[in-house]
Order: C-alpha cells, then sequence, then structure tokens
C-alpha cells in the first residue's frame, strides 16, 4: 500500500506533464515554385518539440512533366514567445525524371524557411500556414511560396 502512495502521484505528475504539449498536427499544403514555375502539393506532420519547436517531416510533388517530388525533414523555431511567426532550416533530398535512359536523379540539400502560422484558429483545432521556402543545393536553389492546413491528432 506504501508504494502505490509513492508510485501514484510521480506517475499523475509525469502524465500531467506529457499532456501539457499540444499534440501533433497533420495537413495538407499547395505552392508555388518560383524559378521553375510550378505548382506544388504536399502533406506534412508537425511534432511539438520544447520551447515551442517543431520537428515537420514533408513530401511534396511538383508538378511537371515527369517526376517530381522532394521529401524533407525540418525544424522549425519560433522568433517569438506567443507569436506565430517561425523560422527554420532542414535537409531535403529531391527525386527529378531524367528521362528515360538517365532515370530518377537524388539531389540532396538544406531547407531555409520562415513562415506565419496562429497557434489555434478554430475549435476544432485547425491552424493555417503560409511559409516562404528555399531548397539549397548545387546550382539550383529554388524559392517556393506555400499555404497550407492542419489538423490538430487528438485532444
Amino acid at each position: 500500500m506504501a508504494l502505490l502512495l509513492l508510485v501514484t502521484p510521480v506517475a499523475w505528475a509525469t502524465a500531467q506533464r506529457r499532456s501539457s504539449r499540444p499534440p501533433p498536427d497533420i495537413g495538407l499544403r499547395g505552392g508555388y515554385e518560383f524559378r521553375g514555375e510550378n505548382f506544388t502539393a504536399g502533406a506534412q506532420i508537425r511534432y511539438p518539440l520544447a520551447r515551442g519547436s517543431d520537428l515537420i517531416p514533408s513530401a511534396d510533388w511538383v508538378f511537371t512533366s515527369g517526376t517530381n517530388f522532394q521529401l524533407n525533414l525540418d525544424l522549425a523555431l519560433p522568433f517569438m514567445p506567443g507569436g506565430g511567426f517561425y523560422g527554420g532550416v532542414g535537409l531535403g533530398v529531391a527525386f527529378t525524371d531524367r528521362g528515360a535512359e538517365s532515370g530518377l536523379d537524388k539531389e540532396v540539400g538544406a531547407n531555409l524557411f520562415v513562415g506565419v502560422a496562429p497557434y489555434k484558429t478554430t475549435n476544432d483545432g485547425l491552424r493555417w500556414f503560409a511559409e516562404v521556402r528555399a531548397f539549397l543545393r548545387s546550382g539550383r536553389n529554388p524559392l517556393s511560396f506555400n499555404i497550407g492546413l492542419n489538423a490538430a491528432l487528438g485532444s
């Protein structure tokens, strides 16, 4: 009985500390790549980390002839506490179809981005966002503008 009285408050406090972190968001986004003059569509998951930062794995399809998509793993950091402005860095891998003879070409580069996302825009947990991002790779550094909508997973 004494062991139960000692363990219960610790387990309860741990559960309370975990529940103070917001749930992950999942969302869809669309955008425009200025260099190639192409539209994009993608999806992302935002995993909240410490002090307002988010880990964001994502994938984007670029609407061109052939196969052209990009996989990303980004870290977003808030510019100010309580505000919706953020910036970040990450790693991107772009896959481009170079034709039947060359196959699928892979390029790795760095992502740099800035954006705005209010913490919560509706009572059902939906959040819009807008961001400008650059994918830095050798010889080609496309800049894109993206907008999207995230929904909270869980409460």
